[in-house]
């Protein structure tokens, strides 16, 4: 009788860590799952907005430099105008690199993969 009472605890015990097991691998993938689908939501945001931007920038330059070419009477000027802002613009930024692009970038990726937040069971 105790023999059959420790084979069914045995059993029963068993059959509960392997569905622990279980539970603890579908965790993991959902986690995963989050994760890449949030990355991948991101990046895909990232690159059209990216486009975009780059259009509107792009036609927002030329506007501009023809707004300059006509005060300075010289396309070649206007033109000239722009870049020199842009040039300034990009000195800024190779000057301030760490400040404005690495370290947000870095805090940014520790908060979403590495801090993240614990998860709330109901």
């Amino acid at each position: 009788m105790k023999h059959e009472e420790e084979s069914i605890t045995r059993e029963g015990l068993k059959k509960d860590l392997e569905d622990y097991i279980d539970t603890k691998v579908d965790v993991m993938k959902l986690k995963l799952i989050e994760k890449v689908g949030t990355t991948a939501g991101g990046i895909i945001t990232g690159v059209v907005s990216g486009l975009l931007g780059n259009y509107m920038l792009l036609f927002l330059s030329v506007a501009a430099a023809f707004g300059f070419a006509r005060i300075l009477d010289s396309y070649g000027l206007g033109f000239l105008c722009v870049a020199l802002v842009y040039g300034v613009l990009l000195s800024v930024v190779l000057i301030l690199k760490n400040k404005l692009i690495t370290f947000p970038i870095i805090k940014i990726l520790l908060d979403k993969f590495y801090y993240s937040k614990p998860v709330e069971e109901k």
